[in-house]
């Protein structure tokens, strides 16, 4: 390998910059490798290193720059640095194992994106009937190359599950911790029932999952503090639950949460019309993509009475010293920097990409084209409906989902699972008992 450098320096005149490079470094022995996975060893001269490394775009300080800052806070190393600043009863003694050995600390920017797109090749794309609050969308163009692909804009992963477990801790802080049993229904989608139950955890809450119109509300007066319902449900059945809300807050005193669809509610009530104290769901019906799972922005509306207690921040216009509109933090008492303990803006961190997408897909088909987008999904329900009647299937009608009991004829539900996902189509076979 080193006469090979030589070779190519000297037959192009670069005798210099092979003295220099190489002979003045005591480059020996040197290690070369064609392979595409780029083993690149500590022996190559950094004349012959890669350019476009993405340490060097992406980590701002430089050695010189690290040793200056260490030696102004008179340290030696950034291990003493990690040592002094983390806690102790934090802090991992265990030197950190890179579990990938084989790559590189240092690789080539364009070498990393053909890996990146390589695994990207592996996935599989197929049409997703599963549902369960991730849906397949249609992502305007005009909206996706000026605001999806805008590189200057920020995401994070609050998600519907997330909204529902905020909204728990409201139930639960506003009846000052008195009352900790919260009610689930059992139709409302499987991952959020998770992850409240993850959170009611630490508060010390009870979770009771069970069918909502047939709970004894009457015997939980005094510690339930809030219902959970999905509407639609997990099922896609769509109820008035006008009638149940009244008798919850008459029965139990207690708060009601509905988890709800954008796109439904522009053809059934709102949760503001069924009574509902609080309201929450997923913006990424409207635009945005399903991203193998995430991340989607969620939502949550609440009554007045409680808008000092949601998480989040909230901006409100003012006005400046010379009388013009300006915008400023409002109820700043909700905020980490006035009270720490009890702030609920613990779920601030931007949503601006997710949410201006979902914005910009409403601003963009208007209210009459999102209706009309959903009578579309719910035709196509019922197009679905008549031909697995056609076809022999004893099936149940709902908003936007077909729920296929037992056949009448001998073609079985496995077997039609089957030609499904021939055909790319992947759907979700629910127990009765579930």
């Amino acid at each position: 390998a080193e006469d090979g450098i030589r070779d190519f320096c000297l037959s192009r005149g670069l005798g210099d910059v092979y003295k220099r490079q190489v002979l003045t470094n005591s480059i020996r022995p040197m290690k070369f490798s064609v392979s595409l996975k780029y083993q690149q060893t500590q022996q190559v001269p950094n004349f012959l290193k890669a350019t476009d490394s993405l340490v060097n775009r992406h980590i701002g300080p430089n050695e010189k720059e690290i040793y200056e800052m260490l030696h102004s806070l008179g340290l030696s190393s950034l291990d003493e640095l990690m040592k002094q600043t983390i806690p102790e009863s934090v802090y991992d003694k265990e030197a950190l194992e890179f579990k990938h050995q084989e790559i590189p600390q240092q690789v080539p920017e364009t070498l990393l994106l053909k890996r990146f797109g390589d695994m990207m090749n592996q996935n599989e794309l197929k049409k997703c009937y599963i549902g369960a609050g991730y849906y397949n969308t249609i992502t305007p163009p005009v909206v996706q190359r000026n605001i999806l692909e805008n590189p200057q804009w920020y995401t994070s992963l609050l998600d519907e599950g997330t909204a529902a477990a905020e909204a728990l801790n409201l139930c639960y802080g506003t009846f000052s911790s008195k009352k900790n049993v919260f009610l689930v229904s059992k139709d409302v989608f499987p991952q959020t029932i998770e992850i409240v139950k993850t959170k009611a955890k630490f508060l010390n809450v009870e979770i009771i999952v069970d069918d909502v119109s047939k709970f004894d509300y009457k015997s939980h007066k005094e510690r339930l503090c809030g219902v959970l319902i999905q509407y639609p449900d997990n099922f896609g059945s769509v109820r008035n639950y006008e009638t149940l809300i009244q008798q919850i807050k008459t029965e139990a005193e207690a708060k009601v949460v509905l988890a709800t669809d954008l796109l439904a509610l522009t053809l059934i009530k709102s949760p503001g019309e069924l009574g509902a104290d609080i309201a929450i769901g997923t913006a990424q019906r409207f635009g945005v993509p399903m991203g193998y799972g995430g991340p989607h922005a969620a939502f949550m509306a609440v009554r007045e009475e409680f808008q000092r207690k949601i998480p989040g921040r909230v901006v409100g216009i003012s006005k400046d010293a010379q009388g013009r509109s300006a915008y400023r933090l409002a109820l700043q008492t909700r905020e980490q920097h006035i009270r720490r303990e009890k702030a609920t803006s613990n779920i601030c961190t931007a949503q601006a990409l997710l949410a201006n997408i979902s914005v910009m897909y409403a601003i963009y088909h208007g209210p009459r084209g999102l209706k009309e987008i959903a009578r579309r999904v719910n035709s196509l329900a019922q197009i679905l409906f008549l031909g697995l009647n056609d076809l022999g299937y004893q099936t149940v009608q709902k908003l936007s989902l077909i729920h296929i009991s037992e056949p009448t004829r001998l073609l079985s539900i496995s077997y039609a699972v089957f030609c499904l996902k021939k055909k790319n189509m992947y759907l979700i076979i629910i127990q009765e008992s579930y």
